[in-house]
């Protein structure tokens, strides 16, 4: 391990230059010092001219970039094994940094490299305070809800990395793999600070959206339970909170039909995996009241004007 560098930041890709070059310049605008991090990018996009778009940043002499042969959401281990940081850190390839933010990150580094708990950076998007530290597994996984499924948050330590060959890794949430797995004692904190400003892409998707995390990243919250790593209650929270996150996706694929390119065949037979019809019927029914809604805010704000 090169020791000088405090923090990997990864950047698995599938050679979208448009997306990687802003999180490149937002990361060098910051203003540290080069020397306390490296960037690793590993690009499995086909025909990616990406490695040769990044030369400008060259420079710096801290950014490395690979191609990587493994399909879809893995490419992420791969940019993990690569690095070299004592703390490596994965950062979305839409994910531009905001003011500061990496010298906030170097901050909870270096307040936390003797004790190196295991950290989850969460972006300030769940309604608690700044920094939570949790008291074990269960309520770290609570806590998270959710967003535990989110790639952009995860983060491992370098002592961590022999583990990596060691998981088995589910393929569309490898991520949450690392995340449940990658310790089998630790203590647990969320880093809920504002660090960065994610790139929306309408053209995402290829895959089943509803099928992915209404059952398949609900098997793996159901798989910590039945191991008793968590309790009914953790498993029933989530639960709870995913069914707010399907309305949103319905609403976004099933009723006001945007650009995103998720499968939704079988929506019925997977939502109701885990949940009931009556929760079908909610999801379905608040989707429109939705759709309706703000189609009336917007003929109101026409009137108005």
């Amino acid at each position: 391990m090169n020791e000088n560098k405090l923090i990997s930041l990864c950047i698995p890709t599938n050679g979208k230059v448009e997306f990687v070059l802003p999180v490149l310049e937002s990361i060098y605008s910051q203003g540290v010092d080069d020397n306390l991090f490296e960037i690793i990018i590993t690009d499995n996009g086909k025909n990616s001219v990406l490695g040769e778009s990044i030369n400008e940043f060259k420079s710096h002499g801290n950014l490395f970039y690979y191609k990587s042969d493994l399909n879809g959401f893995v490419n992420q281990v791969d940019s993990f094994k690569r690095s070299n940081g004592l703390f490596i850190k994965m950062l979305n390839h839409r994910a531009k940094l905001v003011k500061d933010a990496l010298v906030d990150l170097i901050a909870i580094v270096e307040k936390y490299k003797e004790s190196q708990p295991c950290i989850y950076c969460s972006d300030g998007v769940l309604p608690k305070e700044e920094l939570l530290i949790c008291e074990n597994f269960d309520s770290f996984v609570k806590e998270l809800s959710y967003y535990s499924s989110w790639s952009a948050g995860v983060g491992i330590w370098a002592k961590d990395k022999p583990m990596l060959d060691q998981i088995t890794y589910n393929q569309m949430f490898p991520h949450a793999s690392i995340l449940f797995e990658i310790r089998q004692e630790s203590k647990y904190i969320i880093w809920n600070k504002k660090f960065m400003d994610m790139e929306d892409d309408p053209t995402k998707g290829g895959y089943n959206i509803f099928h992915t995390f209404a059952v398949i990243y609900l098997d793996l919250i159901k798989d910590l339970e039945n191991r008793n790593k968590i309790s009914n209650q953790t498993f029933i929270s989530i639960k709870n909170d995913m069914r707010e996150f399907l309305i949103d996706w319905y609403y976004n694929l099933c009723v006001a039909n945007t650009q995103y390119r998720f499968e939704t065949s079988g929506k019925y037979k997977n939502i109701t995996t885990y949940y009931s019809r009556l929760d079908y019927f909610y999801i379905v029914v608040v989707s429109y009241y939705r759709y309706f809604r703000d189609g009336f805010k917007n003929i109101f704000r026409c009137l108005i004007k």
